[in-house]
């Protein structure tokens, strides 16, 4: 089994490994004004028990984000559109839409700019996010999020 702390060639292989939602049904919660959450369980193959999490706020522009969680703590891969964003493996500065990935030496602080996940349908971008993750959802029933506001 692998450990808390993984290397990035551990971390590589769960993210190109085929993933399958094991919930039945996924939706949104409403955290507080303006502001949900949606956490889905998700198994490899290999039965490595991983957790996407999802969060939106529409207070003021529309933001939101998605992770792919190695045992709650370690981001597998991480996307979000917040400009500005340093990133210590490069140097560089991201202003555009970018994703996260796992880096022993900072964690997921090391990103790279892209255009895969869709902009202002944060249903769409999460089913964009999950399969750019290698994640399947079978036969899962999705409550969107505009069915809740």
């Amino acid at each position: 089994m692998l450990d808390a702390r993984l290397s990035k060639d551990e971390s590589d292989a769960i993210y190109e490994s085929p993933k399958t939602v094991s919930d039945e049904r996924i939706s949104w919660g409403i955290v507080e004004n303006k502001s949900q959450k949606i956490i889905l369980e998700v198994v490899t193959q290999d039965n490595v028990s991983l957790k996407v999490k999802g969060w939106c706020s529409w207070k003021g522009k529309k933001r939101y984000s998605f992770a792919l969680m190695f045992k709650n703590s370690i981001p597998i891969r991480r996307w979000d559109d917040k400009p500005g964003h340093p990133d210590p493996c490069t140097n560089k500065k991201l202003m555009k839409p970018h994703k996260h990935y796992y880096c022993p030496e900072y964690d997921d602080a090391c990103a790279y700019e892209t255009d895969d996940i869709r902009l202002g349908d944060v249903n769409g971008a999460l089913m964009d996010f999950l399969k750019e993750c290698h994640i399947s959802t079978g036969k899962v029933t999705y409550q969107m999020i505009g069915e809740l506001e």
